[in-house]
C-alpha cells in the first residue's frame, strides 16, 4: 500500500475458512487512488476507480484519471487495464443503477 489512499480486492472461500486459493490484491500507486466499482461477470473480475498518480503501470495523464482493470481471478494480477482522461482532466468512474 502506498500513497494517500489505495484499494484492495479479496478472494475468500465461501465458508471463510483459510484456503490455499485465498487471495488479497492491493490496488494503488503513489497517488491517492479510489476504487468505486467492482463487478464479477463470467468468472472475470472488473474494477473501476480513479487516481491522481501512476496506477497499475499506467502513467498519469490528467489531474485525476479514471482507471479500469480486469483482474486474473486466480492470481489477482491485472490482466488488462485502461486509463481514461476526459476534457476537464478529471474522471471518476463509478457504478450506476438502472
Amino acid at each position: 500500500a502506498g500513497g494517500g489512499r489505495d484499494g484492495f480486492v479479496a478472494r475468500l472461500s465461501t465458508d471463510l475458512a483459510p484456503a490455499g486459493a485465498d487471495r488479497l490484491t492491493w490496488l494503488g500507486g503513489a497517488g491517492t487512488d479510489e476504487i468505486t466499482a467492482l463487478t464479477v461477470a463470467d468468472g472475470q473480475v472488473y474494477v473501476a476507480g480513479s487516481t491522481d498518480g501512476d496506477f497499475a503501470g499506467l502513467p498519469a495523464r490528467g489531474a485525476r484519471d479514471g482507471v479500469l482493470l480486469r483482474l486474473d481471478p486466480t492470481t489477482g494480477e491485472p490482466a488488462w487495464s485502461r486509463r481514461l482522461t476526459g476534457q476537464e482532466l478529471s474522471e471518476r468512474p463509478s457504478t450506476a443503477s438502472a
